[in-house]
């Protein structure tokens, strides 16, 4: 019976429980978008819809 579904270390660890200090989780940075503009399809019912988005 050693068998276990859940990673119960590292929740112990995360939370700061039994001793260990809380770790604050790193933020992760989106990538930068190169282009601005963007062509998208949209498909409603049997509609299909084509345009140009931009980014601000």
């Amino acid at each position: 019976m050693d068998i276990c579904y859940k990673d119960f270390p590292t929740i112990i660890k995360g939370k700061g429980l039994n001793g260990f200090s809380k770790t604050e989780p790193t933020p992760t940075l989106a990538p930068d978008v190169q282009e601005s503009n963007v062509t998208v399809t949209v498909h409603i019912g049997k509609d299909s819809y084509k345009g140009t988005l931009k980014k601000l």
